[in-house]
């Protein structure tokens, strides 16, 4: 009678997605980094995909795979922040917009990079007109919240101090995360930024 066939033995885990995924975070965090230092040091305009693929050791399809052009690449930071705040800030119009993101920027400050902020700093001292674009794309995110912020403030949508209030609280957002660039997060920063809102919320709501 043959010997019984040896039981093969089971499958490891297939832990190559997640090693895949860690290597296109980094092979992306590296032409983003290449990108932001290479646009301080030349410029944006004097900046080809060319080079940053060069510097980077990968190939231009790699990428525009990642970043499918330059402006995407200078305003990848900006971007990024704007999609986390769009997707805290609140849709139902009875959510303390204060608290709400007061967690967001605690979320944020929990990611900070020195070094990404440090590169984000000089790219956008090179480039005034990226840092333009990343206050608008900040100050439009921050737009998600309006109708929250219409139902704290008691007031119409087009009531002149509602325009007055979003542009102040969107504001205080853009100054805290240009903060970033050269501070260390902190607590008092923090909670400086927070009151502000607050004090900003309560001063347009109208007497009673």
């Amino acid at each position: 009678m043959p010997p019984a066939s040896p039981t093969p033995p089971s499958p490891a885990p297939d832990r190559a997605p997640g090693l895949r995924e860690r290597s296109k975070a980094k092979r992306r965090a590296l032409i983003q980094r290449t990108a932001m230092r290479l646009f301080a040091e030349r410029g944006f305009e004097h900046t080809t995909l060319a080079d940053i693929a060069e510097e980077a050791e990968v190939a231009v399809r790699t990428v525009t795979g990642y970043f499918p052009s330059k402006l995407d690449l200078a305003t990848s930071f900006a971007d990024e922040i704007a999609a986390r705040l769009t997707g805290a800030l609140p849709a139902a119009s009875d959510t303390d917009l204060a608290e709400v993101l007061d967690g967001w920027l605690s979320e944020e400050e929990q990611l900070f990079d020195p070094e990404l902020m440090g590169l984000t700093d000089a790219m956008w001292a090179a480039n005034p007109d990226l840092l333009a674009l990343a206050n608008a794309r900040l100050a439009e995110a921050t737009k998600v919240g309006r109708a929250a912020l219409i139902a704290q403030v008691g007031l119409p949508e087009d009531h002149p101090t509602m325009e007055l209030c979003l542009a102040a609280v969107q504001a205080v957002i853009a100054a805290h995360f240009i903060a970033f660039t050269t501070h260390l997060p902190s607590p008092e920063r923090h909670d400086a930024a927070i009151a502000y809102l607050r004090a900003i919320i309560d001063a347009a709501k109208p007497a009673a």
